[in-house]
């Protein structure tokens, strides 16, 4: 059992911890930048700098985090977090904070999470085996949905008592105690990956999941479904006000952010399940068509219950898909692919998502909120009669070998 695993317990509550400083974060800094002056736009900047980054260091953080020992990656990015929360809060109480200096931590931090995560991605199969990825996977998809409900409402109460530079202690704090967690882990790295020059390193990941025969159409699928989430993300909220009745200060729009993290908690709970049951291009498949149903019910939805309940499970099933996606690429990537080939393929469907975002923001206007999420949702039609003209049912998970397909 993962529970009597010691390494894998010490790995989970390293995360826990960093997951939790950054739900703190994602609320802190913001409101710091606005209490120092700055402008609702740079606020903004800093919410949406985690995305950002990832777009930006994919590549070089999975070369990097191929390249070099896991452990000395995960143990220097949290330390280095810790500094920079922790100098934010130390200029505050010598006079000398400003909002170049916060803006600067929020960034810092942005980035080191991004090769932290690259490093993650070879770390746990490492450290649990592949025939246990699935539910470990699972389990830490759980945890973190939770943390990232908890969170912010633990710095929001921490605010009154300590302050809003305070609340960063604490978090540099959680910080420190993950990056301790996470020094002398099994969880291996430093491989053959280090022979190579840097351009090499890169665009050997990328062709890994460009010719792989079951990463490559996980991953270009995803975009439909990124398009998709960047709908209902951008739009739950307007679609709360403008066709269920809800005024923007009614306390009960937070019920479908509520919803959403609850399908996405439960979906962590059963994914290794199903996956072993269906295999990942079976789950995959009837996620693409089973999301889009739901998608639509939401969209469709006549009232604040009913909108709720499709949000929710919607949320389950594309988790469930995207977790599946993870786990699979895990399964068939050499391990010293794992961070190069899982951040390139976050990168390729995750930059999708702000691109739904906007497309069916610009869409409001003339469809209304359920006409633009139900036409920007037609990704994920799309990604479904792919895969069935693909059947990528029948593409077999084959473990992973020595060289990369286009070796």
């Amino acid at each position: 059992m993962l529970a009597r695993d010691p390494a894998f317990v010490r790995f989970a509550l390293a995360r826990l911890l960093g997951w939790t400083g950054a739900g703190m974060t994602l609320v802190v800094l913001p409101l710091l930048v606005l209490d120092l002056g700055g402008g609702p736009a740079l606020a903004a900047v800093l919410v949406a700098a985690p995305a950002g980054a990832y777009l930006l260091l994919g590549l070089p953080a999975g070369a990097v985090a191929d390249r070099l020992p896991r452990g000395v990656t995960l143990v220097g990015c949290a330390l280095g977090g810790a500094v920079a929360l922790g100098s934010v809060p130390m200029a505050a109480a010598y006079g000398g904070l400003g909002v170049g200096h916060v803006a600067a931590a929020a960034l810092a931090v942005a980035a080191l999470n991004v090769f932290a995560d690259s490093a993650t991605f070879g770390a746990l199969p490492t450290l649990v085996g592949r025939d246990r990825l699935a539910r470990a996977q699972g389990f830490l998809t759980t945890a973190g949905t939770l943390t990232g409900i908890l969170a912010p409402a633990v710095a929001g109460v921490l605010v009154a008592p300590l302050g809003l530079a305070g609340v960063l202690w604490c978090e540099a704090g959680a910080l420190v105690a993950s990056a301790a967690l996470y020094a002398g882990l099994p969880v291996g790295g430093g491989g053959s990956a280090a022979v190579a020059g840097w351009r090499e390193t890169i665009a050997e990941g990328l062709r890994f999941v460009l010719a792989h025969e079951l990463v490559r159409p996980l991953t270009l699928l995803g975009v439909g479904l990124s398009l998709a989430g960047g709908a209902v993300l951008g739009l739950y909220a307007v679609l709360a006000v403008t066709e269920l009745g809800l005024t923007p200060d009614d306390g009960r729009v937070g019920l479908l952010a509520t919803g959403s993290a609850v399908g996405s908690a439960v979906a962590g709970l059963l994914v290794g399940r199903v996956q072993r049951r269906w295999g990942p291009g079976l789950v995959a498949t009837v996620g693409y068509g089973v999301g889009w149903v739901l998608l639509l019910a939401f969209a469709a939805a006549p009232g604040l219950a009913t909108a709720v309940a499709a949000l929710t499970a919607y949320s389950c099933v594309v988790t469930l898909v995207i977790v599946n996606g993870i786990v699979a690429r895990a399964q068939v990537t050499p391990d010293d692919l794992q961070g190069r080939v899982n951040t390139t393929a976050r990168m390729i469907a995750w930059g999708a998502q702000p691109l739904g975002a906007a497309l069916a923001a610009a869409l409001v206007g003339p469809l209304g909120a359920r006409g633009a999420i139900a036409v920007v949702g037609t990704g994920l039609l799309v990604s479904l009669l792919v895969a069935l003209r693909l059947r990528l049912w029948r593409v077999p998970v084959h473990p992973p070998c020595a060289k990369t397909p286009a070796s």
